[in-house]
Parts: structure tokens; sequence; C-alpha cells
């Protein structure tokens, strides 16, 4: 029962964000704020902390337990520290997620994207295209071995490895798939490959938090609290290197 409550709710949570994507003009990125305000806001009240004792990774796992995190390093840093804690306590809460993700994520998307394409101009697709699909098969491996001892600076590698790969993927990828299509259809093309992208992150991210859920409550888990994620990473990682090899078997 908690493993079919936690993927309900970790996919409904995806899904109403695909909702969102699909039948309103917010941009993905605005739908990223909502997501962390509103559990920044759920958290502080109280309410999310219900959400996370009834559907466990299904609550912690999405943007929204991202952002009850948040508040929770904010109140605890509060009832330590005082007036301080409501700068800090945030930061202290999720170091390594802000690190990590944030930081790389926003470099990534700064400079790889735009670089993709000049050098996809200056090279061709295919030399572009499996190096990016290399750095993220590479990155996505590498995140299957982290556990709570491994040093920030090793897990920010590892995922500024993955978001360099992702970023230059992105945009030679999709020039490439609607290359081939005719004019009149190209918008269709664009924007089916938009939602066919954005429908698998919503299911992939809801099987990673059924992995997670599935081993958190392992007796293996108890050894090693690492482990669930692990194998959530290790899903992630083989569709990684499965991307990689299709790039090297079909983009020329």
């Amino acid at each position: 029962m908690e493993l079919l409550k936690a993927f309900l709710v970790g996919g409904l949570l995806c899904a109403l964000g695909q909702i969102l994507i699909d039948k309103t003009t917010l941009t993905p990125a605005r739908i990223l704020v909502l997501y962390v305000v509103a559990g920044v806001v759920l958290g502080a009240a109280g309410v999310y902390e219900k959400l996370v004792d009834f559907a466990g990774a299904g609550a912690t796992i999405p943007l929204t337990g991202f952002g009850n995190t948040l508040a929770k390093g904010v109140k605890e840093a509060v009832a330590q520290d005082g007036l301080l804690g409501a700068f800090t306590g945030g930061f202290k809460a999720a170091a390594g997620g802000v690190t990590a993700a944030m930081v790389f994520g926003t470099l990534a998307a700064l400079f790889l994207n735009p670089l993709a394409g000049v050098l996809t101009d200056r090279f061709g697709i295919r030399p572009v295209t499996v190096a990016s699909g290399a750095l993220l098969a590479v990155g996505s491996v590498l995140m299957v071995f982290l556990d709570e001892e491994t040093p920030l600076a090793v897990t920010t590698f590892c995922q500024a490895v993955r978001a360099f790969g992702v970023s230059g993927l992105m945009g030679p990828l999709i020039s490439w798939s609607l290359a081939g299509l005719p004019g009149r259809i190209v918008t269709d093309g664009s924007s089916f490959s938009i939602a066919g992208r954005q429908a698998c992150a919503s299911l992939g991210t809801s099987a990673m938090v059924l992995l997670i859920a599935l081993a958190g409550t392992s007796a293996a888990a108890a050894a090693n609290p690492a482990l669930p994620y692990q194998l959530a990473f290790a899903f992630s990682a083989v569709f990684a290197v499965a991307t990689f090899v299709g790039i090297v078997a079909k983009v020329r």
C-alpha cells in the first residue's frame, strides 16, 4: 500500500505539471518556481509534512518536496539561530541540491545550449551528439555509486557532467529529428517532440519514485540508506546509456 500511495502521489504531481504545460501559457520555468514555492508555503504551514507521512518518496522527490525541505531548514534554523536562521536555514538544508542542480544546471543551459549549436554548425551533428551523449551516460552511471559518504564536490561533479550532457543534446537532437520532416508538418513535429519529451520525463520521475519507495521498505535499505536512490539512478542510467547507443547507431 505504501508503494501504491507513493506512486500515485508522485505521478499525480507530475501529471499536474504536464497539464499546466499543455493547457496553460505558463512556461516550464514558471511551473518549476510554482512547484517549489507551493512546497515552501505548504511546508511552512505544516501541511506538506502530512503528505510526506502519507506518500513518503512520492511527496519528497518532486519539486514540491524540495520546497518543503527549504521550509523545514528555515524553521529549524530559526529555532536555533533566531532571525539569522531565516536567511541560512533553507540553504543549509538543501545545500547539495542547490549547488549541484541549480548552479551547474544554469551554467549548462546558459553556455552549452548555444555552444552546441555553434559546434554543430561547424563540425556536424554526429560528433556533438556523441560527445554530449557520452557525458550524459558517464554522469548518470557515476550517480549510481554515490552514497551518504560521498563528498559534496564529487556529487557536484557528477551532476555537472549529467547537466552538460543533457544541455549539449537538446538542441542538436531536436533539430536532427525535425530535419527530415516535410515543411508543412515541422510545427506539428516540434509540438509532438516537446510533448513526448515531457511525458517521458514525467513517467521516468514516477518510476524513480516508485523504485525509491519500493527499495526503501527493504531490509537492505536499513543497512544501506543510499540503496533506494542508487537503484533509482541505475534506472535513469540505463536509459542514458541506451540513448548514447542509439545516437552512435542512428545519428549521422
